[in-house]
């Protein structure tokens, strides 16, 4: 059994995706987490078996939304995926074999396009993707397609079908992605991560296709917020990332360089340092891989075209003669096949929502009184700004008689 994650925002096919990943699954049924970014607009009608999660009122973004659904994953095996995709069968079976011999691989498919309308496969070979240092000095560790059919190890892996072990991600990565806000650079955080931390990406065997959108087909491309969230992303993956400071500043100049960064380079600089990402950082700086290493095999500096004969040396995965294991300090795998029947419902944390009761803790100061309601939903959920600190937060109404309980 696998946990698929589906990070959306109003997308017009989360329906054909989830039929489609039944019928990849043949008989075995998987766990299947929708995991809505905000309140949704658009309206789905899935099946009853179809785990569907609004864990924040207001759009957060790609990776917390991957975040929130593996933690509330409940098998070792989990597959993210995209909402506008169509799966080969046996593919997730696939996945779950490979991860089971090799828990710390993160793998990826072959991605043909997707019509998504006619519901048909287009002509789109390629695999993973290689990593560009500085895009022509318009944007820093940005992904190109690896056009070839081919499986094995690859820099990164790229087009929205990854598997990766449940456990690997929170004790062996700390969850890279639960700093992430607005949408983009999901792949770049998670490849390296995984790499510097022991791991392998992987490009497999098995095919899903995808809907290659343009611009104007994205319900949430469009505005300063949107833009300003994914350049975040990118300074913020910098900023993790151990390495020495004339690198760092050269990254973080030829992002804030984009024409579309430039404008908003005070806000974007603002929102990077929201999330502090000093304590991953410190867990890359443990690991026996280094950031030196990825960037001398992994990294073109100068190869905006794709050109094969530009690319970087072959993916080297086995660590500097007298290294330790590949695994991250202090993580001890468990293997799978222990833990396949141990069926346990889990609920991600959410630090914003807490359960209605009078009296109820503010979760940024912890004062209980003078809070005031701006905003009755149709759930019975409420916003509120605390009397104390000024801080907006949401109360849930509990609807089956339990006592009120607190949760931060």
């Amino acid at each position: 059994m696998v946990s698929v994650v589906i990070a959306q925002r109003d997308e017009p096919y989360l329906d054909k995706t989830v039929a489609s990943i039944a019928k990849a699954c043949g008989k075995t049924r998987p766990e299947v987490i929708v995991v809505n970014d905000g309140r949704q607009q658009l309206q789905q009608h899935l099946p009853r078996w179809v785990r569907v999660e609004t864990p924040w009122e207001e759009p957060r973004g790609c990776q917390a939304a991957r975040d929130w659904g593996i933690l509330a994953a409940e098998h070792p095996a989990c597959v993210v995926v995209d909402a506008h995709m169509d799966f080969e069968p046996g593919l997730f079976a696939g996945y779950r074999e490979r991860l089971d011999e090799h828990p710390q691989d993160v793998l990826c498919a072959h991605t043909p396009g997707l019509d998504p309308v006619a519901w048909k496969w287009r002509e789109h070979v390629c695999s993973g993707a290689f990593m560009l240092w500085a895009d022509g000095g318009q944007t820093a560790l940005s992904l190109k397609w690896r056009y070839l059919f081919d499986t094995g190890d690859v820099p990164a892996v790229l087009g929205a079908c990854y598997g990766l072990s449940r456990e690997w991600y929170i004790d062996g990565l700390q969850r890279p992605w639960q700093y992430g806000t607005g949408w983009g650079c999901d792949e770049e955080t998670l490849s390296i991560v995984n790499w510097l931390c022991g791991g392998r990406n992987v490009a497999t065997p098995f095919s899903a296709a995808h809907w290659f959108r343009s611009p104007k087909d994205v319900p949430h491309a469009s505005g300063s917020l949107t833009l300003i969230g994914h350049y975040a992303n990118r300074l913020r993956l910098v900023d993790m990332l151990p390495m020495p400071e004339p690198w760092r500043a050269e990254l973080t100049s030829a992002i804030l360089r984009h024409p579309m960064a430039n404008t908003m380079a005070k806000q974007i600089t603002q929102t990077a340092k929201r999330n502090d990402c000093s304590a991953m950082r410190e867990w890359l700086s443990m690991q026996q891989r280094t950031f030196q290493e990825f960037r001398h095999l992994f990294c073109s500096d100068a190869n905006p075209q794709g050109r094969p004969e530009l690319n970087p040396p072959g993916c080297r995965t086995e660590p500097q003669e007298g290294a330790a294991p590949l695994a991250a300090p202090g993580y001890q795998p468990v293997p799978m096949a222990a833990v396949t029947e141990v069926k346990v419902v889990r609920k991600a944390p959410e630090p914003n929502i807490v359960v209605e009761d009078p009296g109820i803790r503010c979760p940024k100061c912890g004062s209980r009184y003078g809070h005031r309601v701006t905003n009755t939903y149709p759930n019975g959920n409420r916003r509120r700004v605390c009397g104390s600190c000024g801080k907006p937060f949401v109360t849930v109404r509990a609807h089956d008689g339990r006592p009120a309980t607190t949760t931060d």
